[in-house]
Parts: C-alpha cells; structure tokens; sequence
C-alpha cells in the first residue's frame, strides 16, 4: 500500500514540474525569451503574504542559509527530482515474480 501511495505521489509531482515547464515553454514564445519560473516567484504569485510571514517568522540564519537559497531553483527541478526518486522507490519496492516458463 506505501508503494502505491509513493507512486502516486511520485507521478503527480512529476506531472507537475512537466506543466511548469510547459508554462515557461509557452511564455517563452509569447515573450521570445526563456524565463525560468523560480519557487519564489511561484511563491509570491500564488501568497506573497504567506512567503513574507515565511520570511518573518523563520530565524534569520535559517532564512538566509537554507531556504532563501532553495527557493532560487526552477520550480521544475523542485517537483520533478523528487517526483522521480519517489517513482524510483516505487519502482525498487514492487514486488516482481519472475514468470515460469511452463
């Protein structure tokens, strides 16, 4: 059951990190640019208060160190790593028989 939750879970992120990157596909032809769509973009336009009481409430060591740096990455590459190593670990956890010849 844990296997197919995690392959559940793997498959949608990866379908979502596949449709961000459709979204920076289609506006780059619109814009004639590439624009790659950073967490913290994508944070500010879906709750610009809920990243600034983020930024508020979090010690400023943390803040700095930790995820400021994170939230620099393409939103793509911050569903889809984990989208895959999560259907990897589906993958390991499956249980295969091998079949009989006869």
């Amino acid at each position: 059951m844990r296997a197919r939750i995690l392959g559940i879970i793997g498959r949608l992120l990866i379908l979502s990190a596949l449709a961000v990157g459709a979204v920076e596909v289609y506006s780059s032809f619109d814009q004639n640019t590439y624009h790659v769509i950073t967490a913290s973009e994508l944070l500010s336009r879906l709750s610009p208060r809920g990243l600034a009481l983020l930024q508020y409430t979090l010690p400023p060591a943390l803040w700095s160190n930790v995820l400021e740096p994170v939230l620099r990455f393409p939103v793509w590459l911050l569903l889809g790593a984990p989208g895959l190593l999560l259907e990897y670990l589906h993958d390991i956890r499956r249980v295969r028989r091998p079949r009989s010849i006869l």
